[in-house]
């Protein structure tokens, strides 16, 4: 790719959904990932199995395109159960309107699933879409005080 229009540092949930958007838009953008590729060398520790999927993140997945895939093995959680010291339990809904139940969804499959529409949209956009580099290593570093290193 030759001079990108935008840099996204980070290939995580937001970074590759803002990538994918970017190149709807048939914006040029780079995007640099430490980390190594999920979908060739798996999830790495230190993240929850699931993540919670709200009403507003089906909306960004819808317009990315990929609602239906992420949400097709999505378990739908109306409430929380809480209990109290003395055992009694109590019911908290996520939302006034079940029908706004939240997603638990695999976190493993998300990270695999964005990198891959990614390369979809690069491909579909004649090579204008987002191009996705794995660094591995820290894209910046700063000190304690905020300045880069």
């Amino acid at each position: 790719m030759t001079h990108p229009q935008v840099i996204v540092v980070g290939a995580g949930l937001a970074g590759s959904l803002l990538a994918t958007l970017l190149g709807q838009r048939n914006i040029k953008t780079l995007v640099l990932e430490a980390r190594r590729d999920p979908r060739q060398h798996g999830s790495q520790g230190g993240r929850s199995i699931n993540l919670a999927l709200s009403t507003r993140g089906r909306t960004a997945l819808a317009r990315a395109g990929l609602e239906t895939t992420v949400v097709s093995d999505g378990m739908p959680m109306a409430a929380r159960l809480m209990h109290d010291r003395q055992g009694n339990l109590t019911r908290q809904p996520y939302a006034k309107d079940e029908q706004q139940a939240i997603l638990s969804v695999g976190r493993a499959r998300l990270n695999a699933t964005l990198p891959n529409r990614l390369r979809v949209s690069r491909s579909a956009l004649n090579k204008k879409g987002p191009d996705y580099a794995t660094t591995g290593k820290p894209c910046i570093s700063t000190t304690s005080a905020g300045k880069p290193t």
